[in-house]
């Protein structure tokens, strides 16, 4: 990353390859690089179309990272959704796909969670050619599962494939992204009375850049959910006035 991150600033690196690397920094917490690569395209916009794949990273780091202003809105995200439905699984397919998961997740009542996970995770996105091979999609698609069963209540199924996540794809190799799965993982045991596997969920890595992220706030919840439950009420506090602090700053 730190060589290809030179040949941008180098203007060796442009475009929909640009994008392509803006997706893994922002994957790895590498956010001043990745929106200096947002900012330096649309500079250029009169000139030279952005693409559908610029559009889609552009996007999900909207989505991603909502403290970050200047990375667009999401009112492309349909548009971008449409133009990659016939590409290959690349990292810009499944970072508008995990939005488009996430968004299904946080923003519709028990029925219409799970008609979406039947529907979406197992037919929709078959239309992107190779997907059921990626790995990474096959680790999203368990952790945004794992997020979906506990929307409906089901702690087993969640904490099944929040776990199942985290087989696919090792938890160091999520980057920022791994807020999801664990997440999970901590709130399903918790809420089973299983606090020790709780415990033990929470001492898997993340990093501090993941707090930045929309992730951070719902790692928070469980972590400070599990204070609660654990006897420890100055740390759960702790953790739901900067979950609160982070959506207050987001709005």
């Amino acid at each position: 990353l730190p060589g290809l991150t030179q040949a941008v600033a180098a203007r060796l690196l442009r475009g929909q390859d640009a994008a392509r690397l803006a997706y893994y920094q922002l994957w790895r917490g590498m956010t001043d690089e990745a929106f200096a690569i947002f900012a330096d395209a649309s500079g250029e916009e009169r000139h030279v179309p952005l693409g559908d794949r610029f559009l889609a990273v552009r996007t999900w780091a909207s989505c991603l990272y909502p403290g970050r202003r200047e990375a667009g809105d999401g009112d492309e995200a349909k548009a971008a959704w449409d133009l990659l439905k016939p590409a290959d699984p690349d990292g810009a397919a499944l970072a508008l796909i995990a939005t488009k998961m996430a968004t299904s997740v946080y923003s519709t009542g028990s029925a219409e969670t799970e008609e979406w996970s039947g529907h979406f995770l197992d037919d929709d996105v078959q239309e992107i050619r190779g997907t059921r091979r990626s790995p990474i999609w096959r680790a999203l698609r368990a952790a945004f599962r794992g997020a979906a069963y506990l929307r409906l209540g089901d702690l087993s199924a969640a904490r099944r494939h929040a776990h199942e996540a985290i087989t696919h794809i090792p938890p160091k190799s999520w980057g920022v992204m791994i807020g999801a799965p664990a997440a999970a993982l901590v709130l399903a045991a918790t809420a089973m009375g299983r606090l020790e596997d709780a415990a033990d969920y929470l001492t898997i890595p993340v990093p501090d850049s993941m707090f930045l992220t929309s992730l951070g706030p719902v790692y928070l919840n469980a972590r400070g959910r599990y204070h609660i439950v654990a006897g420890k009420p100055a740390l759960a506090l702790r953790d739901f006035e900067m979950c609160g602090s982070l959506m207050r700053q987001w709005d």
